[in-house]
């Protein structure tokens, strides 16, 4: 292996449990009530849907940060630059974070390494044998996607595609470490996630989404989605053991409930039909989006808060179109998405079907609308 290669399997594994530990820290947070709001941006006066920051002034929902969200994002980003120190990396709270100490008892890179290496979530002989078997389906949804547009080239060639390795120069990290920040500090906690986006060569080829909180109301236990495109969609069940109110190894903190779970290719005989299931906002004051969403005379229309909730709950087939042409996205809270959206063959596309570009220079925020969906309009 040369010398700036890493194994995806490797790379995988090691964001795996550091989305663990981040929801562990969450939904912690969440149950001892321990949470800081502070403002992000302006603060408003009056707010008829406001909070106290720490010094009770209110503010809007919709620009505070809390505690967790801080934590969260020291958590991923210090380990991720200690374990790639080549790779680049984008956060939501990177500005927030620079004029904090950081808090070292989140640097724990090796402890990183050897829980991801011991639990081995996803085998690097695994990967290769569904990279293999998604390769022919993966030719066909190329072609889809090039029909749509000629910028839609994710892998420049079959070997691309099947390598098992990545240049850490290439990669780029985006993460959004508590997504849905406002629906947190209101107690909506089925909307929050954890998302870790990775791109290769301004591609989004890989995304992990954890969600803390589960259906059920079982405290303890988290799910995780890995995917990209060359492997698949997985599901990981876990269970966090500190939550016993007993003490436990920082290595034994989560037991594996089930082996992650591959999830098969949307179904192409799935198409947009006349009567779509929709995922759409939980403002329903867009007068734009909403006229848009009527006119495809959907058969629902599920209202889910959070941006990488939006997009896990397309990826695992629960809707089978999203749009979104009001600006305020990130590329951080698109990338894990995207990345998991296409996992299963689906189309993740501005409003001029062509893919969103993951370049840490630049803009963060797409321009041109969002379009995600099964499969091709």
């Amino acid at each position: 292996m040369l010398a700036n290669t890493i194994k995806i399997s490797s790379l995988l594994n090691d964001v795996i449990v550091l989305s663990q530990r981040a929801c562990s820290l969450i939904r912690r947070t969440h149950y001892t009530g321990n949470c800081q709001v502070f403002c992000k941006a302006a603060v408003v006066p009056g707010t008829t849907e406001a909070h106290k920051t720490s010094k009770g002034q209110d503010v809007d929902y919709r620009s505070v940060v809390t505690s967790a969200d801080l934590e969260c994002q020291s958590l991923i980003s210090q380990n991720l630059r200690a374990l790639y120190p080549s790779a680049q990396l984008v956060g939501e709270e990177d500005e927030a974070l620079e004029s904090m100490e950081p808090n070292l008892n989140h640097f724990r890179p090796e402890l990183i390494r050897r829980v991801a290496t011991n639990n081995d979530f996803l085998a690097s002989d695994k990967l290769q044998e569904l990279r293999e078997q998604r390769h022919p389906g993966f030719l066909r949804y190329n072609q889809d996607l090039l029909n749509l547009s000629d910028k839609n080239e994710l892998y420049e060639n079959t070997d691309e595609f099947l390598n098992d390795e990545v240049n850490e120069e290439d990669v780029c990290f985006w993460i959004d470490p508590l997504d849905g920040t406002g629906g947190f500090v209101n107690g909506h906690t089925e909307h929050v996630t954890c998302n870790i986006g990775i791109s290769v060569k301004g591609k989004p080829l890989f995304g992990v989404i954890g969600k803390p909180f589960l259906e059920g109301g079982n405290i303890k236990m988290s799910a995780t989605y890995v995917g990209g495109v060359s492997i698949g969609m997985h599901r990981i069940l876990a269970q966090d053991i500190s939550l016993n109110g007993s003490d436990c190894p920082a290595s034994e903190q989560f037991k594996l409930v089930s082996k992650a779970q591959y999830l098969k290719p949307f179904d192409k005989g799935h198409g947009i039909s006349t009567l779509p299931i929709i995922c759409g906002a939980m403002n329903r004051n867009q007068g734009v989006m909403n006229n848009i969403i009527d006119s495809f005379k959907p058969r629902s229309v599920e209202r889910v808060a959070g941006a990488g909730n939006k997009f896990l709950h397309l990826a695992q087939g629960k809707s089978d179109l999203y749009l979104n042409f009001v600006p305020g996205l990130k590329l951080w809270d698109t990338c894990a998405g995207d990345a998991l959206v296409k996992s299963r063959f689906g189309v993740f596309t501005n409003a001029f079907s062509e893919h969103l570009s993951y370049e840490k220079e630049g803009l963060h925020t797409p321009q041109d609308g969002l379009v995600a969906c099964q499969n091709p309009l």
